[in-house]
C-alpha cells in the first residue's frame, strides 16, 4: 500500500497480485486492489475484486461504497445508489455513504432524494462544507436554496 499512497499504482498492483497468489487472499487484500485498480481506471477489475471482497466478508460497508464510486465512474447511477444502500443497511450512521448518496441521486435528476440524503449525510457528521459546496456531482442541488440553508445550517453548529 505504500506504493499506492506513492502513486505507484502498478507496482501496488503487482505487490498486492503477488501477496493473493502466496496465499494472502481475503477481503482486505482484494480491496486494497480494487481501489488500486479504480485509480488505474481499471474499473472492471476493481468491480471483480470488490466482489471478492465481499465474498470473504459481505458486511464490509466500504466495499460497498466503493463499488458505488465505480458504477459512478460507468454512469450507471442506478446502480451506484443501490451499492450506498448496502452500505447504509450494514452502516447506517456511515456518513460518507449517506453523501455519496446524495451524488448519485443528484446526478440522476433525483433532486428532491438528493437534499434528504445530504441531510442524512450532515446529521451522520459530514463536514466537508467547501467540498460539498463546490463538489460537481451536487450540481444539479447546489443553486437551490434548501441545499444552502443545509450547508449553512451545519456548519454553523459545528463552530
Amino acid at each position: 500500500l505504500e506504493y499506492a499512497d506513492a502513486c505507484l499504482y502498478e507496482e501496488a498492483c503487482a505487490c498486492l497480485g503477488r501477496a493473493l497468489e502466496a496465499g494472502c487472499e481475503n477481503f482486505e487484500a482484494h480491496y486494497c486492489l480494487a481501489g488500486v485498480y479504480k485509480s488505474l481506471g481499471r474499473l472492471e477489475d476493481a468491480k471483480l475484486h470488490c466482489r471478492k471482497s465481499l465474498e470473504y466478508n459481505p458486511g464490509f460497508a466500504p466495499a460497498f461504497i466503493l463499488l458505488g464510486s465505480i458504477a459512478k465512474l460507468q454512469g450507471n447511477y442506478e446502480e451506484s445508489a443501490a451499492a450506498a444502500k448496502r452500505a447504509l443497511l450494514i452502516d447506517p450512521d456511515c456518513a460518507s455513504a449517506h453523501y455519496d448518496l446524495a451524488c448519485y441521486y443528484s446526478l440522476s435528476g433525483e433532486e428532491d432524494k438528493a437534499l434528504m440524503a445530504m441531510e442524512m449525510a450532515l446529521a451522520k457528521g459530514f463536514s466537508d462544507f467547501d467540498w460539498a459546496g463546490g463538489d460537481p456531482d451536487l450540481g444539479n442541488i447546489r443553486s437551490r436554496p434548501e441545499f444552502r440553508i443545509l450547508l449553512e445550517t451545519y456548519a454553523a453548529k459545528k463552530k
